[in-house]
């Protein structure tokens, strides 16, 4: 795919679950990391891709422990930050055709709306808003166990040839 542009199906695809997701020990097929997925700060973050949708946005899960809180008890900033770069990378990735090109972070924009703590499932809402040759633009909203906003991202991935 020279367009970079992902493939459609009818209706959410899910994410393999065998195991595929940081929690699980794994990243979904198709990613090859030169580095151990032990020793990685995805597999720190533990977030989960759940379910990719026709359009291409990326439902994920996160579950919150004592290493995500600062010292008042409440997530870090930066946690949701990174939940936002993470799921933007990781999605990027999977729709790009990644023997000829490969994406990294170029910015990111995070809002912090209200606090999550220890214990709450932080639900992800990834939605691809520019597809471009050299650039993708994702808005990444983070809601809490009840549903209610905690975080908003923009995050643009810089589309590079492989060296």
């Amino acid at each position: 795919m020279s367009d970079h542009t992902p493939s459609t199906t009818n209706g959410p695809t899910p994410v393999p679950r065998t195991p595929t997701t940081p929690s699980e020990g794994g990243l979904p097929p198709g990613f090859e990391a030169p580095v151990a997925f032990a020793d990685t700060f995805t597999a720190y973050l533990g977030v989960d891709l759940d379910e990719v949708d026709d359009d291409g946005t990326v439902r994920a899960s996160m579950l919150l422990r004592p290493g995500h809180l600062q010292p008042f008890g409440i997530t870090h900033g930066g946690i949701y930050a990174s939940i936002a770069e993470e799921v933007a990378s990781l999605s990027t990735y999977r729709a790009i055709d990644s023997r000829d090109v490969t994406c990294v972070g170029q910015s990111n924009l995070t809002h912090f709306l209200r606090p999550s703590a220890n214990g709450d499932t932080l639900r992800v809402v990834a939605t691809p808003r520019h597809r471009g040759r050299t650039s993708w633009v994702w808005t990444v909203d983070m809601y809490d166990g009840e549903g209610r906003p905690c975080a908003m991202s923009t995050v643009t991935m810089a589309v590079r040839p492989r060296r």
